[in-house]
């Protein structure tokens, strides 16, 4: 990460990993199905353990960052998931 910003500096190391896939999918990730089966099961995670059945709400701009990252991975099932829940 040598062109790395300040920002990117400050963010831990699973949010650079997923903030990397809300603009297409990275070489790095692309070339390796262990990781992209590791974003997958994130954003699954996510949404059943976050998204479900949440009394306080939530923002629904962290919903469509998942969705933009499922549509990178090319899971059109689970970047619809996100598009629907509620």
């Amino acid at each position: 990460m040598a062109d790395t910003t300040a920002r990117e500096q400050r963010q831990p190391p699973a949010l650079l990993a997923t903030l990397s896939l809300y603009d297409g999918m990275p070489d790095e990730i692309a070339r390796n199905p262990e990781l992209r089966a590791a974003f997958r099961k994130s954003i699954e995670f996510k949404l059943d353990n976050h998204w479900q059945s949440n009394q306080r709400g939530f923002m629904s701009f962290g919903l469509v960052q998942l969705g933009q990252a499922s549509a990178s991975l090319g899971d059109e099932e689970l970047a619809y998931r996100c598009l629907t829940h509620s």
